[in-house]
């Protein structure tokens, strides 16, 4: 029986580790065939609302500023869209860098002053080359009989080139059947210099290749010309190939779903004491650090170069940083960055409320009273959630290592990384170190309370690795027989039900430790041929009469009752009651079968400290006698 006994264990031990796995998350309530976790499975087929629709997205206004696209003289910069009506033309191809214009102008009048302005929308492309403008734009306007007497500066040509800019699409339609083109459109504003009775300027439109069969109507314009615009051929540029290593996303083969993200947390320190009882309230949880000022330019050069300057071996795929997009802003808005003390408060207040980027409002930043008080940034890595415990905390490493050579200035403090893989990987080996931990405190206990009881080194240690027997068959049970995962509840049964484990050996052990075990019957009726042979047969007996049937009438019943939870629909109940069972028979078999093997065969003849005292008292008086 013990031989058998020892082979079971080396096959529970060599079949349970490879098979353990550990669960990090909050136990499942249903099994697996329920149609709650059926409907989860089906969702994770889509993807998430956070990538389906992007941080960008933006929900459509309800009314947006339309200007007309032969209208020049409207001033309003928040046109979202040009429209005119149309009419259909014969087809020309699409804008490619080059082509012919058709323009049509009209003419401006009620002029004084030297300045003869001319502004020409062009249909169709977006930008033009420097050399396009400054040479096959200025001639085709000096081409025009009126441009005779009109003089062009140099400083005139230069801020020609400098103050071409994009403007909103047009939106050509044909009123009666709702046809509709959508073409590019930009625009140049050329000063003129005129003499007293020259021209006042003009208003000019080319329709470039727009790509359609549609055109504005604009029969009330004077008349008409073409424009060649041809491409440009130029000196192919020696270019010089430089590798960063800093800055840069790398792409993944990992789908988007399935990918790590990391958040960096500026100024806010988290509570990280733990309540003896009760909970904390959660506005107690963290607080902010009065020193956090972005409004140092030192703090924003520092908050910028944290996410422009990402090493490649961080693996980041996507991010969402404030401040580069703040940087951007403020660049276009008042032309540089970082931003002066003295303009902070008004120029983040002004991106808060008006940016359509994909940090825009106050997502990723915590406001109050119009000061930021503290932010985070979002990291998207290319590495899987389900990636190797040593593959997640090695680049944890990696991170940890970039947040601590990061210089920062006092006033972008603190600082910390926060991810939910990290903290299910730091769980898990922790849940494992805690609950071996826990285990063996239980089994020194044990051992103490053993000790106290029967007195008796041997029959103590005997006891716990019986318990240690039966943890490993629960072991075997869950990991291999079952194939669960090690999470919360198997931890709680784990060490719970450790007591059911001592239980029914410790009864059998402290029976046969004890003094009454020699008195009952005589030792020469047990048919044993040997002194400490027939003892220990002696002992045995006497604690499988006094305990036996209470041990596995307590067994029964127990079993019996846990029974019952097995096939209850909530995972839960199921797996405890599971447990339970097998704990208690487990139990109960070793204390009566391995565990009785033993004491029968090397158990101590006349176990503990009392009986030692005893022994030697008796033996102190019959020397005296004699």
């Amino acid at each position: 029986i013990l031989f058998l006994t020892i082979v079971f264990m080396v096959i529970c031990v060599s079949l349970a580790l490879p098979a353990l796995t550990v669960g990090t998350g909050m136990p499942d309530v249903f099994p697996d065939q329920h149609n709650q976790n059926t409907g989860v499975e089906v969702l994770a087929q889509f993807e998430p609302v956070s990538i389906a629709f992007t941080t960008s997205r933006q929900d459509p206004p309800r009314e947006v500023l339309v200007c007309q696209g032969a209208d020049f003289a409207s001033t309003a910069t928040s046109c979202v869209m040009q429209w005119c009506e149309a009419r259909y033309v014969s087809d020309e191809p699409t804008w490619e860098g080059n082509g012919t214009c058709t323009c049509k102008r009209r003419m401006t009048t009620g002029c004084s002053g030297s300045a003869a302005p001319v502004r020409v929308r062009f249909v169709g492309p977006s930008s033009l080359t420097d050399l396009q403008l400054s040479l096959h734009v200025v001639n085709h306007l000096f081409a025009w009989p009126d441009a005779a007497s009109l003089d062009l500066s140099v400083e005139a040509r230069r801020d020609m080139i400098e103050g071409a800019r994009t403007k909103p699409q047009l939106l050509q339609q044909v009123w009666d059947t709702g046809e509709t083109s959508l073409s590019n459109t930009m625009e140049i504003s050329v000063g003129f210099t005129r003499q007293e009775t020259s021209s006042c300027g003009w208003d000019e439109i080319c329709f470039c290749g727009n790509g359609g069969t549609l055109q504005c109507i604009l029969d009330t314009w004077d008349g008409t010309s073409t424009l060649d615009l041809p491409a440009l051929r130029r000196l192919q540029a020696t270019t010089v190939t430089t590798t960063r290593t800093t800055g840069m996303l790398t792409s993944s083969t990992v789908p988007i779903s399935k990918r790590t993200k990391v958040r960096a947390v500026f100024g806010i320190y988290p509570e990280t004491t733990v309540m003896l009882l009760g909970e904390r309230p959660p506005e107690d949880t963290w607080s902010y650090n009065p020193g956090f000022d972005l409004s140092d330019p030192w703090a924003q050069r520092a908050m910028y170069q944290f996410c422009s300057e990402i090493p490649l071996h961080l693996m980041v795929t996507r991010k969402w940083c404030w401040f580069e997009d703040f940087r951007e802003f403020s660049k276009i808005y008042q032309g540089r960055f970082p931003v002066k003390a003295v303009d902070w408060a008004v120029v983040s207040k002004l991106y808060v409320d008006t940016s359509t980027k994909g940090t825009r409002g106050t997502k990723y930043i915590w406001l109050e009273e119009d000061v930021v008080k503290g932010m985070y940034v979002s990291f998207e890595l290319g590495i899987s959630r389900d990636a190797s415990n040593e593959e997640v905390l090695d680049l944890k490493e990696k991170w940890d290592k970039y947040g601590r050579n990061w210089k920062k200035p006092d006033t972008a403090s603190p600082y910390f990384l926060v991810s939910d893989e990290w903290v299910a990987v730091e769980s898990a080996s922790r849940l494992i170190t805690s609950t071996a931990s826990s285990l063996a405190i239980l089994c020194v206990l044990a051992l103490a309370c053993m000790l106290i009881f029967t007195h008796s080194c041997i029959l103590s240690v005997v006891v716990v690795v019986s318990t240690v027997m039966v943890i490993i068959v629960l072991s075997f049970f869950i990991t291999v027989v079952m194939g669960w995962e090690v999470g919360l509840i198997e931890v709680i049964a784990f060490i719970y039900f450790i007591g059911y484990a001592v239980d029914y050996s410790l009864h059998m052990v402290y029976k046969y430790g004890s003094n009454d075990a020699l008195t009952e019957d005589d030792q020469t009726d047990l048919g044993a041929g040997r002194e400490k042979a027939s003892l220990r047969l002696q002992r045995m007996s006497f604690a499988l009469k006094t305990m036996g049937g209470a041990t596995v009438g307590s067994a029964i019943t127990t079993a019996g009752s846990s029974l019952f939870l097995v096939f209850c629909t909530l995972t839960i109940f199921a797996k405890l009651g599971a447990m339970c069972f097998t704990v208690t028979m487990a139990s109960i078999l070793f204390a009566l079968c391995p565990l009785g093997a033993y004491l029968m065969t090397l158990g101590p003849v006349r176990p503990g400290l009392c009986n030692r005292c005893y022994n030697q008292s008796a033996q102190l008086l019959d020397d005296r006698r004699e």
